[in-house]
Formats: structure tokens, C-alpha cells, sequence
């Protein structure tokens, strides 16, 4: 039997089905969306190189976490591998019902570390390997896992074995490029 993915209505920013409760995602302000550009545009460079998987920006997935009711969870970038989601099923890829391998969540404006807090948790529980929270205003991130947090600080780079040979500078995150290029 074919899974209907939850009723959400679709809107811009996107909506969250979390613990029962329909959230509204925050606008992205020019910060946010570049952060995500680069994060996304590595990720998915890295993910084509290789033929690794699927990377998609405000990409919905319905997560029902063991004894908690579904939720359906937006990350600002997700990568989902063909070996826990195979190339040829793309139908199941419209509204996966596993978590992704990888989810990124970058910090808006107004919302805060505890915002995050209970989506992170969604995502681990429901199998993702990593989930990266970015901080663009304080310019740190975190790497999160079953095993624990490791915070990034703007001189390294985001590193995991969820994403083997991927290396991406956080400073790259929020650093603008001149006009002319970046020096590279």
C-alpha cells in the first residue's frame, strides 16, 4: 500500500507538522539564504561527483519517531543516500517517510537554539546520521549524532563520516563573494 504523505498545506515559507502542532517556518533574510546556497550547492556538487544520493533545499519528510505521532519536518538542506533510499524509487522520494542521512538546519533570525531542539531530536530518532545546526549571526555551527554535539567554530570546516570525503569551510558559509570572484 501506497503511503499518503500528512495534509499540509502548501504555503511559503513552508509548514512543520511537529508534536500535533502546525509551525510555520521563518522567512529567510539574505544571510540565511546564502549560507544555505553554499551549503546546498556543496552538498550537492559533492553528492553528484560520487553518485551518492539526493540533496534538496525545503525538501518535506514525514518522520514518525518510535511510540510519537508523525511529524512532517522541512530541513533548509537534506541529503538522502540511495542506499537508504534507492535512485530508481523516486515516487518514495517525493515525501520520505525516513529521515535523511544529513539535515541542515540553518538558524533565521528570530529563532533560537531551543526552536531546534525537539526537530533535531525527530531526526535522530527516526535514523539521520547527522543533523548540522548553523548559527550564521554568531558564525559557529554544530555537528549533532546519536553519540553526541561537537561545536564548529568559523575556522574549520564541516566534516563527518555520514559524509565521507566531504569538507566544507564553515567561514565559506558567510563570507560574500566580491565582485570579481572569490580568491581562491
Amino acid at each position: 500500500m501506497a503511503y499518503t504523505p500528512l495534509p499540509i498545506p502548501e504555503t511559503k515559507p513552508a509548514m512543520e507538522f511537529v508534536d500535533g502542532r502546525l509551525l510555520q517556518k521563518m522567512s529567510a533574510f539574505g544571510l540565511h539564504a546564502r549560507v544555505q546556497r553554499v551549503v546546498a550547492g556543496a552538498l550537492g556538487a559533492w553528492s553528484d561527483a560520487r553518485g551518492r544520493g539526493r540533496v534538496g533545499t525545503e525538501w518535506d519528510f514525514d518522520l514518525t519517531p518510535r511510540g510519537a505521532a508523525t511529524s512532517r519536518l522541512v530541513p533548509d538542506v537534506a541529503y538522502l543516500s540511495y542506499e537508504r533510499l534507492a535512485f530508481e524509487d523516486a515516487e518514495a522520494a517525493q515525501v520520505p517517510v525516513i529521515a535523511p542521512d544529513v539535515a541542515i538546519e540553518i538558524l533565521s533570525q528570530a529563532q533560537t537554539l531551543e526552536d531546534s531542539r525537539r526537530r533535531i531530536e525527530i531526526f535522530i530518532a527516526c535514523g539521520a546520521r547527522l543533523v548540522v545546526l548553523i548559527d550564521p549571526r554568531a558564525e559557529c555551527a554544530w555537528l549533532i549524532d546519536p553519540n553526541g554535539t561537537r561545536s564548529l567554530t568559523r575556522s574549520e570546516s564541516i566534516e563527518h563520516a555520514a559524509l565521507p570525503e566531504f569538507s566544507l569551510p564553515l567561514a565559506r558559509c558567510f563570507d560574500d563573494v566580491p565582485p570579481g570572484g572569490r580568491p581562491d
